[in-house]
């Protein structure tokens, strides 16, 4: 990622999160101005000056979530933070996770030893914001981890699969249906995701009533849309489960769903 700030003759380049000295080499410019690299590789030498960011002390770290997270008593600050160490990057992603998702901080220190690769990932499965997308591939692997073999685009996608006609297969195919609702979401006027959920619908309406297969989940404070799925019902007439608050408690009603015999 590069950003340009232009100011009067001179100018400021950024580079950042590169990886390697190679990212940046071909790009460095002549002339008067300024270049800023960000990296988590110490090796720039023969590139540019190296300066070694520390961790934040134990006030910056709880002012900073604090910022993101106005509710987040001191004491609860204190204890993210030594989770993660003080580590800038990581209380940055924290507080966006915790703002968006609603999780309490302590379902989040509890999942941060298991899923912390999981939980700062880079990488969003289509249609979902970096922190939302955590939480996603979060509750995949809790529910793969209770023997249930779960489609995610970022996952199964191969290179060269028409993805969109690959996603509508898998949704044919699957026992269940796990539609995750964010407030993010709502906010989209345009995403895949709701092209997923009209073909959602159109499935959930050609299959029987006496079995679950479409499961709404709130990954944060958002309400159920009420969306059409025919007969007068919407997605608010499916019972959700909700992963804002108790997120283990939340994630046990989402296993005992799939795995529960229909009544």
């Amino acid at each position: 990622m590069r950003a340009f700030l232009r100011t009067w003759a001179r100018w400021l380049l950024v580079f950042d999160n590169a990886e390697d000295r190679e990212d940046a080499v071909g790009f460095l410019p002549d002339g008067p101005g300024h270049v800023i690299i960000t990296s988590r590789n110490p090796n720039w030498t023969g590139v540019a000056d190296s300066s070694l960011v520390d961790v934040f002390d134990r006030l910056d770290s709880v002012s900073l979530l604090q910022k993101h997270m106005p509710t987040l008593t001191d004491a609860e600050a204190d204890e993210v933070a030594l989770a993660l160490g003080d580590l800038p990057l990581a209380l940055g992603q924290a507080a966006d996770l915790l703002a968006e998702t609603g999780m309490s901080p302590g379902s989040f220190i509890d999942l941060l030893d298991q899923h912390a690769a999981e939980l700062f990932s880079e990488r969003a499965p289509v249609g979902y914001a970096a922190p939302l997308a955590a939480m996603v591939r979060v509750t995949a692997d809790w529910l793969r981890a209770a023997g249930i073999e779960v489609w995610l685009d970022r996952t199964h996608l191969v290179a060269g699969d028409r993805w969109a006609d690959v996603i509508r297969k898998s949704i044919v195919d699957g026992d269940f249906f796990i539609a995750c609702f964010s407030e993010a979401h709502a906010q989209r006027t345009q995403t895949y995701m709701n092209e997923e959920l009209v073909f959602a619908v159109d499935q959930l309406r050609r299959r029987g009533r006496d079995r679950r297969w479409f499961i709404p989940v709130k990954l944060d404070h958002a309400a159920i849309p009420g969306h059409s799925i025919g007969a007068g019902e919407t997605f608010s007439d499916i019972h959700f489960v909700d992963l804002s608050g108790d997120w283990a408690l939340g994630m046990g009603q989402l296993v005992r769903a799939i795995t529960r015999p229909e009544a």
